[in-house]
């Protein structure tokens, strides 16, 4: 992680932060487009055969992805704080 202005070595709890703080943000766009409301509309647009909904599955599939990714990169952060 190197932060704008800032030196470009930061510590292993900087970086736990940095992750810590994006599974958070990728958590909160998740739980929104999981609402009652969003998949109602998501619904509508299946039953209607939209071409939005190829574009919300994958947006979903990448938040997934991000999801794992982050949790890896946070994992491998704490591990490296024990060295």
């Amino acid at each position: 992680m190197e932060a704008e202005g800032q030196n470009e070595f930061l510590s292993p709890l900087d970086e736990i932060h940095f992750w810590k703080s994006k599974s958070a943000n990728i958590a909160n766009l998740n739980d929104q487009l999981r609402d009652g409301k969003v998949t109602q509309i998501l619904d509508i647009l299946e039953k209607n055969s939209s071409t939005y909904v190829i574009g919300f599955q994958k947006t979903l599939a990448e938040l997934k992805e991000g999801r794992l990714f982050v949790a890896c990169c946070f994992s491998s952060c704490l591990f490296f704080t024990h060295f």
